[in-house]
């Protein structure tokens, strides 16, 4: 519901009926329109039946009518009486005529003019006013389309020409009241546009609006008026500022420009002046307390016209904004007592034991720093994060915004309270990060993901190369080598990127909804609405130290990737050197082998040369020489396969080939020795068996012989 814009459209209407009177007095309707009626003394209603009867008496008595009516040199003056059909009877004390009837009055009076200008002015403040507080209360939040309903009213402004007529004084002041309102809807209008592609779900990356040239009409203004439209522009500024307010020291001087611009505006709309002086004031505070997170002593004092002010000067005792600066306090680190911010958080932990749903956005906020900062609990801030994930409840799409925003907050501690515990192996954290950065959205390109990982690896790596010793680096070196030149260098470009994008861009890591946002001013007056404040309690970052992270993160990178090719290096000179040492070992095997392989040669035909005595066939000798190389055929592959490696030996087919050759020599001649071996056993046991008989034999005759050289002896 428009309930401003609807108000500034009733206006609008109010003047066209205005206009349409003064150019036709003859219209009929609600006479409380007739800017005659309601503003001029000299008018005097007349009920319609009298109406006739005292026009024919006007007639027969005008010329004393006209005696009566004292003459005056400056203006014409008229007294005016209006009968309730619309008909009237005018006495102009100038030319001392009388006009009776509804089309006598040709022409507007300076009077008339006058007064209808002066009503226009009134409309234009009251429209003026309404637009202000359109801003101030949000109300183009909830529309569906704010551009289209601002764009109706400015053509309706448009159509307001059509019914002029010729007369210039009566144009001049419609042009008066058109041109401030136009002046104030188109920069309504530019300012949503720029809110809505910056600040919504549907916001447009690298956005920017090329607007029409509007000609500076405003000099034609009054300066009341002219003044009014300034206090407009100004509030206007005042809100873009509150959207991007940030931590460069030229903030502050853009903030210390418009309370300047608003002190010489402040009596135009005190009601309207106070709301901005008091979001002008917070929005220094909180400038300030940012500039002393890194510098606590500082304090920048400036001149506002003949008013000296410093940066650090609090804020009107507003409630909601006292708790805002209690919320800054505890939540930035200015109080580092943990016990004190267990105490300012008590009640929320208890509700949130109750349910989650019954929680603010601002408590999630202040639970999301108790679990992470204060009391670690992976386990309660997954709850948070689940949560949020699921919530859904905006009514519009700036909340929408805000709500990512908050869930894109509740992933980063998470993710970083994962980092701190230092606890998981580089596959696990990997796998936690990409679960994590699936879960963001793209309204924030924030780089806090990147920081945090590329911070966690980098010094894993790094302790990792520390521990090893000189026979491991290399092996770690493979294991991470990939890790530090594809991922690491992947991410590193990740991080420059968002962290680019992050200072052009509004990188705010948290942002209230709109509903938590309002600030009631009614203690500073009764006629303001509630006002919001975009940005509510949350800081700007620094721009330099966004570059200050990224540097250290760079170098980090850097220093292990130096490391990486050192060890890269130094293991192309190992296998160089491995290569030298082998090279040499060849040549040294080799005049081993060779010495070797003589020695072995001359041992064995010297050891088997007394074996020849035992050949007697020339069959023999073939057998027992094809026997002899069979072996040093096969001495002579062991001690390559000792030497040079087995699997080296009979990588070649002809090697394979070589030894299968020999090997089956080796087994003939084996099997044909034994052959002969048998024989030669059977001929020796033949031998032996035959020359036992004849061993007996013999000595059967000379014991029969010896048997008869004892008988005849005896016989002697």
């Amino acid at each position: 519901m428009a309930e401003y814009l609807d108000l500034v459209d009733d206006t609008i209407k109010k003047f066209i009926s205005k206009l349409s009177y003064i150019l036709n007095p003859d219209i009929e309707g609600d006479n409380s329109t007739n800017p005659n009626i309601q503003d001029t003394d000299g008018i005097h209603k007349i009920p319609t039946e009298e109406n006739n009867l005292i026009k024919e008496d006007l007639k027969s008595q005008a010329p004393t009518l006209l005696e009566q009516i004292p003459a005056k040199s400056i203006i014409d003056t008229k007294d005016t009486l209006i009968a309730d059909d619309g008909s009237f009877i005018s006495v102009s004390t100038k030319t001392k005529n009388i006009a009776i009837g509804p089309n006598l009055q040709t022409s507007p009076t300076e009077v008339d003019v006058a007064i209808f200008a002066e009503n226009g002015q009134n409309l234009v403040i009251d429209a003026i006013t309404y637009l202000c507080y359109s801003i101030f209360s949000g109300e183009f939040l909830n529309l569906d389309n704010p551009e289209l309903e601002i764009e109706k009213l400015i053509k309706k402004l448009e159509e307001i020409l059509s019914i002029t007529d010729e007369t210039e004084a009566v144009n001049d002041q419609v042009i008066k009241f058109i041109i401030p309102l136009t002046h104030c809807l188109t920069s309504y209008k530019s300012f949503h546009v720029f809110f809505a592609a910056n600040f919504t779900k549907d916001r447009i990356e690298d956005f920017f609006h090329i607007e029409d040239e509007i000609v500076d009409q405003l000099n034609l203004l009054i300066p009341k008026i002219r003044d009014f439209v300034n206090l407009f522009l100004l509030l206007l500024a005042i809100t873009r500022e509150d959207l991007q307010i940030n931590s460069d020291i030229s903030d502050l001087k853009r903030l210390a420009a418009l309370s300047h611009q608003l002190e010489k505006l402040s009596h135009v709309h005190k009601s309207i002046a106070l709301a901005l002086d008091t979001k002008l004031n917070f929005l220094i505070y909180k400038w300030n307390q940012r500039y002393k997170r890194k510098n606590p002593e500082g304090d920048i004092q400036f001149r506002v016209g003949n008013k000296l002010k410093s940066s650090s000067d609090t804020s009107k005792k507003i409630t909601k904004l006292k708790d805002w600066q209690e919320k800054i306090h505890f939540h930035y680190d200015f109080c580092t007592d943990k016990n004190r911010y267990k105490k300012y958080i008590h009640d929320i932990v208890l509700k949130k034991r109750k349910s989650l749903v019954k929680l603010s956005f601002l408590e999630i906020h202040s639970l999301i720093k108790f679990y992470k900062d204060i009391v670690p609990s992976e386990e309660d801030l997954k709850e948070i994060l689940d949560h949020l994930l699921l919530f859904d409840k905006s009514k519009n799409k700036y909340d929408q915004y805000c709500i990512e925003i908050i869930r894109n907050y509740a992933i980063n501690n998470y993710f970083s309270l994962i980092t701190e515990t230092k606890k998981l192996n580089l596959e696990a954290y990997r796998d936690i990060y990409h679960k994590c950065k699936a879960k963001l959205n793209h309204f924030s390109n924030n780089y806090f993901l990147q920081k945090k990982y590329l911070e966690y690896v980098l010094d894993k790596i790094d302790k990792e190369f520390e521990k090893s010793s000189s026979d491991t680096i290399i092996k770690t070196y493979e294991d991470y080598s990939k890790v530090i030149n594809d991922e690491c260098n992947q991410i590193l470009d990740e991080y420059w990127n968002n962290k680019e994008w992050s200072k052009v861009h509004n990188n705010y890591i948290f942002i209230l909804p709109s509903a938590e946002s309002f600030v009631d001013l009614s203690e500073l007056d009764q006629d303001l609405p509630k006002v919001l404040f975009f940005t509510s309690f949350v800081l700007p970052d620094y721009k330099d130290t966004i570059e200050h992270d990224y540097s250290k993160i760079r170098q980090k990178f850097r220093e292990v990737k130096s490391l990486s090719n050192v060890i890269k290096n130094l293991k192309t000179d190992l296998k160089d050197l491995a290569h030298l040492n082998k090279e040499f070992d060849k040549k040294d095997l080799k005049s081993i082998e060779i010495i070797s392989l003589f020695t072995a040669i001359i041992t064995f035909v010297l050891s088997s040369i007394p074996a020849f005595k035992f050949v007697e066939t020339v069959h023999q000798a073939s057998l027992f020489m094809l026997a002899l190389a069979a072996s040093l055929g096969l001495f002579i592959i062991v001690i390559f396969g000792f030497t040079r490696g087995f699997g080296e030996i009979y990588s070649s087919f002809r090697n394979k080939m070589i030894a299968f050759v020999i090997t089956f020599i080796f087994i003939v001649t084996a099997y044909s020795l034994v052959n002969f071996e048998n024989r030669s056993v059977d001929a020796l046991i033949k031998k032996r068996i035959k020359s036992k008989l004849e061993f007996e034999a013999t000595d059967s005759l000379l014991k029969h012989t010896v048997d008869e050289t004892k008988i005849k002896t005896s016989r002697q």
